[in-house]
Parts: C-alpha cells; structure tokens; sequence
C-alpha cells in the first residue's frame, strides 16, 4: 500500500512515516529539491529514533528529469552519494504529458500509456519491487 504525502513534512507525514514500512522520496532534479530532502532525512531519522525503528528509505526516485542539464548530472550524483544503491537508475523524464493527465484526473498509464513518463514509471515499478 502507498501512502502518498503531500511535500509538506506535517503531521500527516509523520503519521504515515509512523506507520510505513519503507519510504520512496520522489526528487525533482533541481537545487532546492535537494535542499528539502536533508529536512526529510532528519524527519524520517526521527521518527525511526522515536516511533518506528523499522523504517527505511527504499528508493529514491528522480522526477522532471533531463539528463541533457547539468543540474540533473549534479542531483544524481548528490543523490547516489547519500542514498548508495538506492537511487532508481530509471529517472522519470520531463513530459507534458505527465503535467495534462492529473488535470484529466486519469492516471498517466491511462491518460497516455506511450509516452516517455509511462514508460518510466513503469520501469521505475519494477525496480521498486526490487527494493522493497
């Protein structure tokens, strides 16, 4: 089961950290998202510390990827370097269809199963299967 959070690190992440497993980051490629995620790796030291030792991160999944910038080579290797073998070699790639098919309140599976981030979310499930 996915409990699915909004940025936010409220109550209601604490709560789902609380009661979760394992935790998939989803990262945008991009500076700042970078600099959110050390409030989250504290948030989910926590809550390990204090209420669920269970929990571990299972993955990290980088989003509005395009690997033809610079920031993006900088996040992955950011990335791998504090998450070792826990970043999703497959990043979703920027798509505008990723950005119409919420607005279709259609899955993007459903809403445009060909494209580019379809395809990479589906391969980004099955290596998250792995991880798991």
């Amino acid at each position: 089961m996915f409990l699915d959070c909004p940025p936010a690190l409220g109550v209601l992440s604490v709560n789902a950290l609380s009661a979760a497993k394992a935790v998939l980051v989803p990262v945008e490629a991009s500076p700042l998202a970078l600099a959110g995620l050390s409030d989250l790796s504290n948030l989910i030291a926590d809550v390990k510390e204090e209420v669920n030792e269970d929990l571990y991160v299972a993955g990290v999944l980088v989003c509005r990827a395009n690997a033809r910038r610079t920031v993006y080579r900088d996040t992955m290797e950011a990335l791998s370097e504090a998450f070792p073998n826990r970043v999703c070699p497959v990043p979703i790639r920027e798509d505008v269809c990723l950005t119409e098919a919420p607005g279709h309140r259609r899955p993007i599976t459903l809403y445009a199963p060909r494209c580019h981030g379809a395809d990479d979310y589906r391969q980004a499930g099955e290596w998250l299967r792995t991880m798991v």
